[in-house]
């Protein structure tokens, strides 16, 4: 079915919300991963303006692993713009960058399946050590690091070690910068005051109760203790987020919805350049177009759909080794492009 199918789930969610719809989903493909980014929003301006129908609500299904934090309270700002009110649809993943997106929303329509994500930082900066010392320039050498593995040092010092002594304290913070530059360090700590301030933010303009905000930002940027904990449907209610329940002829929509995405990116067949090349020998090799993310709404009773594509070009190669001494086969992979490109035929 498709686009057919897809056009008529949100035509039916849309009746059933009695609200605007526009569908958000970034791939978490294994081997090709694709992130939030501010390049969306040219692609919601569109959307929003293109719209002849007025509409009060706003409401945005969403499958994302995360991404930028800035795109995430600048999404939101966008849509508070436009719509009185704003609302989620969570059928699985909304984690990082994309739980920040929920935070901002009137009502949570997350189901069985949901999850959210702590909101803490891993960042990867010129300052970060390297997993290989011996090859600095090599891509993707740079270690990640967490916010929550320095303080889990911090805290594994102070409290399992019990040093209290300034001056011990002192030598542990100096054990600590031969392994991790200062300044990366430093740009963890401001990012994790952005997030939260971030996450205070986009609650405040649907929870006026500050301790409340408070309290969830703190739970979510600092009290889960590790990146990977995530959060249920009943963990999600717990910490006081506004989770509906969902009527089961609507989850039912939400998760077929989401079935139609997942088949479309292929989320679960892990990205493997030979499975596209095969014993394609030609010179110029092999062109291929992957669809990494889609963003779609229903404008003048038609389905207008954004891709995120990536355009590769797979060869194979001859390559001399060295500790056999002869030539063997190596497949060689070029990105040509990568954008959010128009394409109704999806």
């Amino acid at each position: 079915m498709g686009r057919t199918e897809r056009f008529y789930i949100l035509q039916e969610l849309e009746k059933k919300l009695g609200s605007k719809l526009i569908t958000l989903v970034t791939g978490d493909r294994i081997g090709v991963p694709t992130s939030l980014a501010l390049d969306i929003l040219p692609i919601f301006h569109k959307f929003i303006f293109e719209d002849e129908e007025i509409h009060d609500n706003l409401t945005l299904f969403l499958y994302s692993r995360g991404g930028d934090a800035v795109t995430a309270l600048s999404l939101v700002s966008l849509i508070r713009e436009h719509y009185k009110k704003f609302n989620v649809l969570i059928p699985f993943r909304a984690h990082s960058a994309a739980t920040l997106i929920t935070l901002g929303a009137n009502l949570i329509y997350m189901c069985k399946t949901g999850e959210l994500s702590p909101i803490d930082v891993s960042l990867t900066t010129p300052y970060n050590p390297l997993v290989d010392i011996k090859k600095p320039k090599r891509p993707g050498n740079i270690l990640p690091v967490s916010v929550e593995d320095l303080n889990g040092f911090i805290e594994f010092v102070k409290n399992i070690l019990e040093i209290k002594e300034p001056s011990e304290l002192i030598k542990s913070l100096e054990i600590l910068c031969k392994k991790l530059n200062p300044l990366a360090i430093g740009a963890l700590h401001r990012a994790r005051e952005q997030n939260e301030q971030i996450a205070k933010t986009l609650m405040e303009y649907h929870i006026d109760d500050n301790n409340k905000i408070e309290e969830i930002a703190e739970i979510l940027t600092r009290g889960l203790y590790t990146h990977s904990y995530l959060l249920s449907r009943n963990d999600t209610k717990k910490i006081g987020l506004p989770v509906v329940e969902i009527k089961p002829e609507i989850e039912k929509l939400i998760m077929g919805l989401h079935f139609e995405y997942f088949n479309l990116l292929e989320l679960n067949i892990p990205y493997s350049p030979e499975m596209y090349l095969h014993d394609d020998n030609s010179e110029k090799g092999k062109d291929i177009l992957l669809h990494r993310g889609i963003i779609e709404t229903i404008i003048s009773n038609e389905l207008e759909s954004y891709t995120y594509q990536t355009k590769k070009n797979l060869k194979w190669i001859e390559t001399f080794d060295e500790n056999i001494k002869t030539k063997i086969p190596k497949l060689f992979e070029r990105n040509i492009s990568h954008y959010w490109n128009i394409n109704n035929e999806v």
